[in-house]
């Protein structure tokens, strides 16, 4: 993951958006899963729910599938005459000695040269051990081509003769190394032989060799196994290693060669208990199901999507209508996210659209959101159009001055705002907003995991805090607002409601705070909300780029016909 941060931004963007054409992302650890949703918030700034992610007009899960292997045929192979030949001959031919073995291509993650050096330490530091253990190392060859690699494989054979010029004898040579493959036959034979296993990666995904030895023992074995690994994370009966300590290695043998045989055949137990329930077959159908109960779930969500029929009939119906009201959220629903709040100023577009929208005949237009009416003044002041601000606290329709709503002193204030300032040292990139009549913690630019956990404990200290009184703690899109209890969106729409009494109302948002009006309206109104949230109105629109082009098409429609005109 941090690795992943240092690469160029256009590679990172460009490598997540095309892991993100998937429905399904599967992974080998609970960290691996971490690691990618935590790159995707951070670089694509999508959002996220559990496992879930939010893209484009997508739902994609991403999950833990570790992979497993062919379990039965690793148990199988104890039965293989060749294998059981080649097993029998290794231990005639070290009766009397341990078996350590290892197995690895050539590469530089494969912690190789550190292997060795733990090797080592361990002669070193337990020379009883001498002539009582054989170390069988055997790598198979990789881009042999590539001069790196021969470089590497240059100095792992000089330690290789290191070792045993230091430590060998007449009768016995610690390290037996090989360069080569091998057969299926060969590879069964040495996990069914070797007393311990070491595999020691710097880092690796997942080693299905270290599931394959396992899988392989009979009655005795120990695993020694890198902490690196992805495998580690299952197979935690494991001896658990740094690959990089070589004195840690070290002790790793001398535990693995001294532990009892009821010890070795429990935890071989467990370990083969799991990695049977959870073989390469069972991995498969996870997967594979996995994937179709998201597609399912994707088609629910499809069904409350705005669609080209939908929209033609909301359009058709506006067309009809004699009195039409429409009533536009603000921010995410006009205009997208910014980092401040000063920054979402309309664009030319935007205040195109509302005006030619207020245009028509016997529609009136009325902008609702929870910006301060000084704001939506600068901003929307010149367009014909009605506005509501800090949610419902102030309503000021066309041609009159701002009316309040807002019945309480400012005195709450002073309770809330050390709360909060508070949290604003405790979250690097949170701030606070102060309007006439509510107070916000906006969280937006912080650390998402971060942020969110914050926002939890505030929002639990606000709810406390409150208790009993006239505020109410609104939980909305990263942010968490304190007001007056009845002063919301729900009210406000039922106020306009009442005012213009049209016979074709629409109403778009994309928050929590939204949902007041999409409840009140949802029998009188085309309710729609931006995003895929859980909703309480009728149809949801995937993004915001989308609500400019829908409201276009209500410009298109031709005037309501009146009896008697002949045009």
């Amino acid at each position: 993951y941090e690795l992943f941060r240092l690469l160029p931004t256009p590679w990172k963007g460009a490598l997540l958006r095309g892991l993100l054409g998937a429905d399904l992302l599967g992974f080998h650890t609970y960290d691996y899963v971490q690691h990618f949703l935590q790159s995707a918030k951070m670089i694509l700034k999508v959002d996220t729910q559990f496992n879930n992610i939010q893209y484009e007009t997508r739902m994609i899960r991403t999950d833990l599938f570790p992979i497993g292997i062919d379990y039965q045929k690793f148990r199988d192979a104890l039965l293989n005459d060749l294998a059981a030949r080649i097993s029998t001959s290794l231990e005639q031919k070290f009766m009397g000695q341990k078996i350590i073995f290892s197995v690895d291509r050539l590469d530089y993650t494969k912690g190789l040269s550190y292997r060795l050096e733990g090797f080592q330490v361990f002669l070193e530091r337990y020379p009883e051990w001498r002539e009582k253990v054989v170390f069988i190392f055997n790598i198979v060859p990789s881009r042999a081509e590539i001069r790196s690699y021969a470089e590497m494989r240059r100095q792992i054979e000089q330690q290789v003769s290191t070792i045993n010029g230091k430590f060998s004898s007449l009768h016995w040579q610690p390290l037996i190394y090989r360069y080569n493959h091998l057969a299926f036959e060969e590879l069964c034979a040495l996990y069914q032989s070797a007393d311990a296993a070491l595999i020691t990666p710097l880092r690796d995904g997942m080693n299905l060799v270290a599931k394959e030895y396992v899988a392989s023992c009979l009655d005795k074995g120990v695993l020694i196994l890198s902490e690196l690994t992805g495998a580690a994370s299952e197979l935690s009966e494991a001896v658990l290693v740094n690959p990089t300590d070589a004195e840690e290695v070290a002790e790793a043998i001398h535990t693995a060669l001294t532990m009892p045989l009821t010890e070795q055949r429990n935890r071989l137990s467990l370990m083969q208990r799991r990695l049977a329930n959870y073989d390469v077959h069972h991995w498969i159908n996870d997967f594979l199901e996995s994937l179709e109960t998201l597609k399912k779930v994707q088609e629910e969500e499809q069904a409350n999507i705005l669609d080209g029929p939908s929209s033609t009939s909301i359009v058709d119906a506006f067309g009809a209508s004699a009195r039409r009201c429409i009533l536009l959220d603000y921010d995410g629903t006009l205009a997208p996210f910014q980092k401040l709040p000063s920054l979402a100023v309309p664009a030319r577009e935007v205040l195109q659209v509302l005006r030619d929208l207020a245009a028509l005949p016997n529609t009136e237009v009325v902008i609702i959101s929870g910006r301060d009416a000084g704001t939506l003044t600068q901003w929307l002041g010149e367009l014909p159009v009605h506005m509501v601000a800090e949610h419902g606290a102030f309503i000021r329709y066309q041609g009159e001055e701002w009316q309040t709503q807002n019945t309480l002193a400012a005195e709450w204030k002073d309770q809330i705002r050390p709360l909060m300032e508070l949290f604003v040292t405790r979250c690097v990139g949170s701030f606070i907003e102060e309007k006439a009549s509510t107070l916000a913690w906006h969280y937006r630019n912080t650390h998402p995991d971060l942020g969110f956990t914050r926002s939890r404990e505030l929002r639990n200290s606000l709810l406390q805090l409150t208790a009993n009184t006239a505020l109410q703690v609104i939980d909305g899109n990263k942010v968490l607002e304190v007001r007056q209890i009845g002063i919301d969106k729900g009210t406000s729409a039922q106020r306009v409601l009442d005012r213009f009494n049209p016979d074709f109302m629409l109403c778009i948002g994309d928050d929590t705070t939204d949902e007041d009006m999409f409840r009140v309206l949802r029998d009188r109104a085309v309710t729609i909300r931006v995003g895929n949230a859980k909703t309480a109105a009728r149809y949801n629109l995937w993004a915001q780029t989308q609500v400019l082009p829908f409201l276009r098409r209500f410009l298109q429609v031709k005037p309501l016909s009146v009896p008697g005109d002949r045009g």
